[in-house]
């Protein structure tokens, strides 16, 4: 008889740790772009950009929230970064 295990898949919420992650969530779902854009303004790190950027991709809502924003042009600090992976 072969025995069979379960594997248990980890939850892990960046937002429950970094407070300013859950106020990063919370513009996003107020559809707040102002805030949001603030606080992508506000990260000076390349590694920072990527872990709030999973946090707003992570959202049901988010795809809608950035139709509705539109385009936009980039701030700098994300023009300084160089070009994206497209």
């Amino acid at each position: 008889m072969s025995q069979t295990s379960t594997l248990i898949r980890a939850e892990f919420d960046l937002c429950a740790n970094i407070p300013s992650l859950a106020d990063l969530r919370t513009s996003v779902l107020n559809n707040d772009w102002e805030s949001t854009e603030a606080y992508f303004d506000f990260l000076e790190h390349e590694d920072d950009r990527a872990i709030a950027s999973s946090v707003v991709t992570g959202l049901s809502t988010a795809e809608r929230f950035l139709e509705q924003v539109g385009p936009r042009p980039r701030p700098a600090a994300v023009r300084s970064a160089g070009p994206g992976p497209c």
